[in-house]
């Protein structure tokens, strides 16, 4: 059977990464938010995103590498601010390893 202090502790911090992905996302820029919205919402590939957006597929690359950059770096940002340091930050994101993606795909798919 599971800890119940490892689970209430996984709860916690899940709500916590919640919280963080969906203020690191409205911070994006638009072209971000809709980058991340049809490549992991709509399944559209890099090839798909090119030809929407009338880029290169390499530029097309770079854009979404770069918004999902920005999004961890800002989530990481935020759960810094409410666990007080990296080092918690960083036990938070190895306890919920499986946990981001599953956040982000809520989050698109709520919005």
């Amino acid at each position: 059977t599971p800890d119940p202090a490892a689970t209430h502790l996984r709860a916690t911090c899940a709500e916590q990464l919640g919280r963080a992905i969906r203020a690191a996302f409205v911070a994006l820029e638009v072209r971000q938010r809709n980058l991340l919205r049809q490549h992991f919402l709509d399944e559209l590939t890099i090839d798909d995103l090119a030809r929407l957006y009338r880029v290169h597929r390499a530029t097309c690359a770079r854009w979404l590498a770069q918004a999902r950059l920005d999004l961890g770096r800002r989530a990481r940002q935020h759960l810094v601010g409410a666990l007080g340091s990296a080092a918690d930050v960083d036990s938070v994101l190895r306890l919920l390893d499986g946990d981001v993606e599953l956040s982000l795909a809520r989050l698109l798919a709520s919005r």
